[in-house]
């Protein structure tokens, strides 16, 4: 039941990634993106990391 759980979170975690990654695509403002997702400011940097470079957040 608890790896359940946390396979759930995980998921859920990466879905808001998701978001926030498409997000910044649109150009919408990091606050934003911070206040609707709830992402820390670390999570969001390393979300434009991977933008600044063209990742595709499913492959990391």
């Amino acid at each position: 039941m608890r790896l359940k759980m946390e396979g759930r979170l995980e998921g859920i975690e990466k879905g808001v990634k998701k978001v926030a990654f498409s997000m910044m695509q649109e150009n919408i403002p990091d606050e934003v993106i911070l206040k609707v997702t709830k992402l820390t400011q670390k999570e969001l940097n390393y979300l434009k990391s991977l933008k600044e470079f063209e990742l595709d957040l499913e492959i990391v």
